[in-house]
C-alpha cells in the first residue's frame, strides 16, 4: 500500500484545501481499516474499488465511485472492494460550504455520500475528467484548474465567527470552552452554534471535542511508552474515566485498543 500527501501549489487554493492525498493498494494488500469522528471533508476520487462502510450497530452501505466523506459523528469500518486507487481532496471545514452545492448537515448526517447525488454536478465530472492522465502530478495540476474553475463560479459562504472560533479552538487543541470562545468573540453561545451548524454541520461543542480527541491520538501513537495520566491532564480530560469514554464513543474501543489501531494505520 503507498500513500502521499501533496501541497496545493496555486495561492487561492490553499485559502480552502490543506493538502492532496494518494493511495493505492492491489486486492491482496486493499486497506480494511477503523475510522473514528473526523473534523474535516475530504472529497475522494476513485479510479478502481468500491467501498463498504459498517457501523457500530451493523449498518452497511456501499459507495461504488467517488465520494464525499463529511464530518463523521460516529466510527465506521470501511472495507476496500478489490484493488483502491484514490486521489483526495482535503479541505479546510469552514471553506468547504462554498463548494458543496449540499446542506454540510446533511452531509454530516450521511458520514459520506456518492459525488453522483450532490447537486452540484461539476463533483460528478472529475474523476472521468483525471482519469486520462496516468501520473499523479499531471492529475494533481489537472484538479487544481478544475477547482479553481468551480470557485470561479460559486459565491463564497463565509462566517468570521466561524472562523475565528476555530482558530481559537485548534490554538487551544480543543480544551478551551465554548463559552469563553463566545464570551471573546462577545456573541452569546446559542448564536455561535446556529453558525456553526450552518456552515460546519455540527455543534462548536462536537467539533471541539473532535480536534481534542485528534491530539489525543497523536500523543498515544508515538512509539514509546505512553502516559495516560499525562495526556489526560494536558488536554484537560477530567480524569482517566472521562478519556476512556471518549475512546469507547469515538472508536469503539478502550485506549490501549486506540493505541494499537492508530500504530497499526501509520
Amino acid at each position: 500500500m503507498r500513500t502521499a500527501i501533496f501541497p496545493p501549489k496555486h495561492p487561492r487554493l490553499r485559502e480552502y484545501v490543506q493538502f492532496f492525498w494518494t493511495l493505492s493498494a492491489k486486492q491482496d494488500d486493499a486497506p480494511c481499516s477503523i475510522i473514528g469522528p473526523e473534523a474535516y471533508f475530504d472529497v475522494i476520487l476513485s479510479f478502481a474499488a468500491s467501498t463498504v462502510w459498517k457501523s457500530q450497530k451493523q449498518q452497511r452501505f456501499a459507495l461504488r465511485g467517488s465520494f464525499l466523506s463529511g464530518m463523521r459523528t460516529e466510527p465506521f469500518e470501511v472495507e476496500a472492494q478489490g484493488n483502491v486507487e484514490y486521489l483526495a481532496i482535503r479541505f479546510y471545514p469552514h471553506r468547504f460550504a462554498s463548494l458543496a452545492g449540499s446542506p454540510l448537515a446533511e452531509i454530516t448526517t450521511l458520514h459520506a455520500v456518492e459525488l453522483d447525488a450532490l447537486p452540484q454536478k461539476s463533483w460528478t465530472e472529475l474523476t472521468e475528467k483525471l482519469a486520462d492522465f496516468s501520473d499523479i502530478p499531471s492529475r494533481i495540476a489537472a484538479l487544481e484548474r478544475e477547482l479553481l474553475a468551480m470557485l470561479d463560479r460559486q459565491t463564497p459562504a463565509r462566517s468570521w465567527l466561524v472562523e475565528r472560533a476555530l482558530s481559537s479552538i485548534h490554538k487551544s487543541q480543543g480544551t478551551l470552552p465554548i463559552r469563553r470562545i463566545s464570551a471573546a468573540l462577545d456573541v452569546y453561545p446559542k448564536r455561535l452554534e446556529r453558525e456553526f451548524e450552518t456552515h460546519l454541520g455540527v455543534t462548536p461543542k462536537w467539533y471541539s471535542r473532535i480536534v481534542r480527541f485528534s491530539h489525543a491520538l497523536n500523543y498515544i501513537q508515538q512509539p514509546s511508552d505512553v502516559d495516560w495520566g499525562e495526556i489526560v491532564y494536558q488536554l484537560g480530560y477530567c480524569d482517566q474515566s472521562h478519556f476512556i469514554k471518549e475512546c469507547v464513543e469515538f472508536l469503539g474501543r478502550s485506549p490501549e485498543q486506540c493505541r494499537q489501531l492508530a500504530l497499526n494505520t501509520q
